[in-house]
């Protein structure tokens, strides 16, 4: 009985370090590919043959065919790279997450506790080069560490009748074993531990590779199910690209059943060794679907590009840029931030706008005004998981430039979609409209609302034109504020009832607006310039720096 206990005990240690040491990998992979990451897979995702190459080397590298598809789908986003190349790195990324199979069904497990032994003291080395080197080697030896326990844990287990025939029952039924393969690859998101299953039941004489081969057409089919599920509600392209590597792998197991004959005489020419066939059935398999598909890629790219447009953009308060897998790569991770805050921005305009030009659309004023700060929040979080870069100069400054204008932005938001939102909901911009002849209201607000325009232009563009355009028109908002406050104290208006304090607090409300649009176009100065003393911050904060709500008036 404890000799059983214990050898359960070995199988699901050695899945869970085998999947812990998958993790690790595709960690040190996004810790170590460095600050000119964004350029690199850039480059190589500029070419279709390169496309498929940088899914491979992504996909072994991190041991993860859906990181290799997340970061392809960044780069989709931020324009970097074209939709046809995200199809060829996750067809790539198919490809590079089998190539851990040979290495399972090498007799080098044995060495595993060597190999992590020497990636610990090389972990902690001195030069960076060799903690990375210390970092890969460790997270191999977890997956050997794994592999070597699954085959420790099923030797006494086969000699059991009862394991025996239970493992007998299901290899002995090919749909069956598919669907337990499909499920657990479901689960764990990925083939790798399926097939090391696999491989510890052969290496212990349970049955042959060929009947294995189910487990092989299962796993492909179950690893993007959990990854479709959690794509539900994210970005399009993201969604566009799941439901794609579904339709492909579903390509590729019937092409695989098709072939399935040929595939076998192929291997057994070249491979004796049974438990080397079976991560040569999954290789061949991910190979045909490669073949099968390849014609297809330009066709399904056009028809995939149009899946779920008609659902761009249509709730302002979620995310479509944002990837959480991404936060640990500032490269990719911060043009994504930057794209959602740009979607944010112009949000933010439609708001204040609309407000004072299109009141009738309550409906979707009211849309904005609950949906804006839940967009603000989640920028806010995802900025704040970005590591910051700060081995890299250039990044770190735009890291720091985006932030600026994010909180800046977020100033905007608490007081438009606040205290703004409030009084005009309380007619409070009407009655002041009847205090004042309509032509110099008019004026006003038409400063202020292209002041914040070209502010935010200023950030979505990075254009120093319009810096300078709302520069500009901060001096003529100025002139316009006080003549309103001369023109309401000359009309009695002291402060001597609430619809006097209601009518001065939407004029202070409207400065401290204008006041965080100028520092949004700061930041788009900084991030353009660096913090070079443009004169921007030292004229505004002087006049703007403190609102009282009468202090120009009082002077």
């Amino acid at each position: 009985m404890r000799s059983t206990l214990a050898s359960y005990a070995l199988m699901l240690a050695g899945i869970v370090i085998l999947l812990h040491g998958l993790e690790e990998s595709n960690k040190a992979f996004r810790k170590h590919l460095g600050s000119r990451g964004k350029e690199l897979l850039t480059t190589m995702g500029e070419k279709n043959s390169s496309a498929f190459t940088l899914g491979v080397l992504l996909s072994a590298v991190a041991q993860s065919g859906t990181a290799a598809t997340a970061f392809a789908v960044g780069l989709v986003d931020i324009h970097a790279l074209p939709y046809e190349g995200a199809i060829l790195v996750m067809m790539g990324a198919g490809v590079g997450s089998t190539l851990v199979a040979p290495l399972l069904a090498l007799d080098i497990i044995a060495f595993a506790p060597f190999f992590l032994a020497l990636g610990f003291f090389l972990s902690h080395g001195r030069s960076d080069k060799i903690r990375k080197i210390g970092a890969i080697m460790k997270s191999l030896a977890f997956v050997l560490t794994g592999m070597l326990l699954l085959k420790v844990g099923f030797s006494p287990l086969i000699e059991k009748p009862e394991f025996g025939t239970f493992i007998a029952h299901i290899v002995t039924r090919p749909a069956l074993l598919a669907v337990v393969a499909f499920l657990l690859s479901s689960l764990t998101q990925g083939s790798s531990a399926i097939i090391a299953i696999g491989i510890a039941l052969i290496s212990s004489g349970v049955a042959s590779a060929e009947a294995f081969y189910p487990l092989v057409l299962g796993a492909r089919l179950g690893t993007p199910i959990i990854v479709l599920f959690f794509s539900m509600g994210t970005r399009v392209n993201a969604r566009r690209l799941a439901w794609l590597s579904l339709a492909y792998r579903c390509l590729g197991v019937v092409a695989g059943l098709a072939l399935a004959p040929f595939l076998f005489k192929a291997v057994a020419i070249s491979i004796p060794d049974p438990e080397m066939k079976l991560a040569a059935y999954q290789v061949g398999l991910s190979v045909i679907n490669v073949i099968v598909f390849l014609p297809l890629v330009r066709r399904a790219a056009v028809m995939s590009g149009n899946w779920f447009s008609k659902e761009v953009a249509k709730d302002p308060g979620e995310a479509i840029y944002l990837d959480e897998s991404l936060t640990d790569f500032p490269p990719l991770a911060v043009p994504l931030l930057e794209k959602e805050i740009t979607r944010m921005a112009n949000y933010i305009e439609t708001f204040i706008y609309m407000l004072f030009f299109a009141p009738g659309y309550r409906e979707q004023i009211y849309k904005l005004q609950k949906g804006i700060p839940s967009l603000l929040e989640q920028c806010s979080d995802y900025m704040f998981a970005i590591p910051a870069p700060i081995d890299n100069a250039a990044e770190m400054e735009k890291y720091s430039a985006i932030s600026y204008s994010l909180i800046s932005m977020a100033d905007i938001v608490e007081v438009a979609t606040g205290k703004l939102y409030t009084l005009w909901n309380e007619g409070i911009e009407q009655r002041l409209s009847s205090e004042l002849r309509q032509e110099e209201w008019q004026d006003y607000l038409l400063v202020a609302t292209d002041i914040v325009r070209f502010s935010l232009r200023a950030f979505a563009l990075d254009d120093a034109a319009s810096v300078q355009k709302a520069t500009e028109l901060s001096k003529k908002f100025r002139s316009h504020d006080q003549l309103l406050r001369q023109i309401m104290v000359f009309r009695g208006r002291l402060f001597n009832c609430r619809q006097d304090v209601l009518l001065w607090s939407l004029l202070a409300t409207l400065r401290v607006i204008v006041t965080a649009s100028l520092e949004v176009a700061r930041g788009g100065r900084f991030r353009k310039r660096g913090d070079e003393g443009d004169g921007l911050w030292e004229e505004e904060k002087g006049n703007y720096g403190t609102d009282t709500g009468n202090d120009t008036l009082l002077e």
